[in-house]
């Protein structure tokens, strides 16, 4: 018998093993070295914790599942009620916490808030914790990226950004469905 399972039928040789349990920083001396060269050296730690803890098989399979289990419109609720929600499998909402911790979502921003002038390779971090994750999974990098595009609109706004840029800079995911003054975290897309 071939294999570990009884139900083997034939050896399989051609095929790469499965790409998991590694770290997508250290693993990546271009990355590293072009973070360095462009002014991120303040985030390499960050950088080499975030890169071994999304290189997990769990955290590669989470990308997997939200692929697999697509988002599904619900439109109404079971009383006939007018809902119009998006339902997310949860996979999904762990690979968007896990992005919003990192602060892939608006770190080079944070300075806004801090009173503070920008910080040197902010920038090149984020894109850096972007690249890496959408290895694992890019679709949930969509909201990501858009809710960092909304800060460079708010900028000249700075009432609107005393107004949205706590929320959207929060490093905690809300999943909930409810109004966005209601959460701890928010992010912004677009919609047609």
């Amino acid at each position: 018998m071939i294999g570990s399972s009884r139900f083997s039928t034939h050896e399989v040789f051609n095929q790469p093993p499965p790409l998991e349990d590694f770290h997508l920083f250290t693993s990546d001396r271009v990355l590293a070295e072009a973070v360095r060269r462009e002014g991120g050296g303040a985030a390499m730690d960050s950088l080499i914790s975030f890169g071994a803890k999304i290189g997990t098989a769990p955290v590669i399979d989470l990308g997997r599942q939200a692929n697999v289990y697509l988002p599904v419109l619900k439109a109404f609720d079971r009383f006939g009620h007018r809902t119009d929600q998006v339902e997310f499998h949860p996979s999904y909402h762990q690979l968007m916490a896990l992005s919003i911790e990192q602060g892939l979502q608006g770190s080079p921003w944070n300075y806004l808030l801090e009173g503070k002038q920008p910080q040197s390779g902010a920038v090149v971090a984020r894109v850096a914790g972007t690249y890496m994750m959408s290895q694992v999974e890019s679709g949930h990098g969509r909201p990501i990226t858009m809710t960092n595009a909304v800060m460079a609109a708010l900028v000249v706004q700075p009432d609107l950004v005393g107004v949205w840029g706590p929320r959207i800079l929060s490093r905690r995911y809300d999943p909930a469905f409810r109004p966005a003054e209601q959460k701890a975290g928010v992010t912004f897309g677009m919609g047609w």
